[in-house]
Formats: structure tokens, sequence, C-alpha cells
């Protein structure tokens, strides 16, 4: 990590990205996982469309709440697929099928409230390892401005250092050194993971 450090931030990403973005379109900064579906975004609050190839700071809330239920679908070893795209199980039948798989009287705020966890012991592992907040970036040639259907378009830099500012807000992370906060490892009980691992 601190090898990777000292080299461009994402450089070994540069050669993977295309300028175009995913098949061609316009690139996705930080949000392209968002599903497009507007009855999902509507459950997660949002009635307004944002902008693909934009990272506004009001995105940043769509990707931290979508991201939230995503981590509860890994933790519980569910694929993305079949929830938020699809909504071929819903979160009622999910927490349904844990209940009767594990015997727990479990509820949807526990499952992502350990999503949250997970995510939260990640980001530890990560500072412990040598990563900051210098590392969540994007690959310079995304900066640039493309050709073609979007020609002109680039992901701002000014607007991308909003959105993580505004991301890291919500998650509850410090923005200097990027670890979660010490309330927010109290608040998932997770002082302990904390211990040791500040930069």
């Amino acid at each position: 990590a601190r090898a990777a450090r000292q080299e461009e931030p994402g450089h070994r990403l540069r050669h993977l990205a295309h300028r175009r973005g995913p098949h061609g379109g316009a690139p996705r900064p930080v949000l392209h996982r968002v599903p497009p579906q507007h009855d999902h975004d509507a459950r997660a609050g949002h009635h307004r469309g944002r902008p693909a190839h934009r990272a506004q700071r009001r995105k940043a809330k769509l990707f931290y709440q979508t991201q939230r239920v995503w981590s509860m679908y890994n933790t519980v070893g569910m694929c993305d697929f079949v929830g938020a795209p699809i909504n071929a199980v819903s979160m009622t039948r999910l927490v349904e099928h844990i209940r009767a798989v594990t015997g727990w009287d479990v509820s949807l705020y526990e499952l992502i409230r350990a999503g949250e966890r997970a995510d939260a012991m990640a980001r530890i592992f990560n500072v412990r390892e040598g990563f900051t907040p210098a590392d969540d970036t994007l690959p310079s040639r995304l900066f640039d401005a493309i050709d073609g259907p979007l020609d002109g378009e680039r992901v701002d830099p000014q607007e991308l250092e909003e959105a993580l500012a505004a991301y890291y807000t919500l998650q509850g992370w410090d923005p200097k050194t990027g670890m979660p906060t010490p309330a927010r490892l109290m608040e998932l009980d997770l002082e302990w993971a904390g211990e040791g691992a500040r930069a």
C-alpha cells in the first residue's frame, strides 16, 4: 500500500478505464453502480434523477444509502443482482428468509447494521494497511474530456472532491485520515476494531 501511494493515485486503474466509460457511454465516477430503477431510488428516498456522469454532493447520499443495502446483501451472502437491480427478492422477503434459515428473530434494521459494520471494518483494515483519503480517487484519464456521444463530458475533480467529502460525512469517516470516527465506531459497537489502527 505504501509503495502504491508513491505512484499516481489510481495509476494501475488508468490502463483499465476507457475514457468513454462502460460500453462507450459516459464515465460513471464513484456511483456508477447505483441501479437505475426509479422504484428502487424512490424507496431510498430519492425522487429526482441524478445525472449519471456527474459526481455531485447530492448523489453521495444516494450512493451511501444504496451501498448500505448492497453491504447488507454481501453480509448475508445474497447476490446484488437478485436484490436492487431486478427486485426478485424484496427486503421484506429477505428478512423472512434469514429468519427461516438461521432461526434468529432478526429485523431489516439489524441486517443493514451488520452491513454497515462490515463496511466500517473493511475501512479500518484499509487505513491500518496504509490507505488514506488520497487513495479515494479515480484514474486521471477520467478527468479528461471524452469524445463520442457525450463529447466534452468529464469528471469534474472539484465535484468529485465535494461528493467524497459528503460521502465521508455520511459514513462517519474522518476527512483527514479516512478512519471511522470514534463516534461512528461507538455507534456500531466497534471501538475494539479501531484500537491501534488510527492513522
